[in-house]
């Protein structure tokens, strides 16, 4: 895992590629984009409500190269 300047870090893997994790209350959170990227959907906002109970995902605002912006996490610690 690779670090960045603020609370996001970057997990890589050769098959799916990069995801960003942050921690949140002591808990790794991966960033909701990132999985519905990897997961080849259409419409991730759609599949994150679908698919995920609403105590397992939230929103964090995190430093990106472009300012502070806010992203839709998921709990790391769902029974996939």
């Amino acid at each position: 895992m690779s670090e960045s300047k603020d609370n996001l870090q970057i997990f890589e893997n050769e098959k799916f590629g990069e995801i960003r994790i942050c921690e949140k209350n002591g808990q790794f959170w991966f960033v909701g984009k990132d999985v519905t990227n990897i997961l080849d959907y259409q419409n991730g906002s759609r599949a994150i409500n679908m698919h995920i109970d609403n105590e397992d995902k939230g929103v964090s605002k995190c430093d990106t190269p472009g300012g502070k912006q806010e992203m839709t996490i998921i709990n790391g610690y769902l029974n996939w």
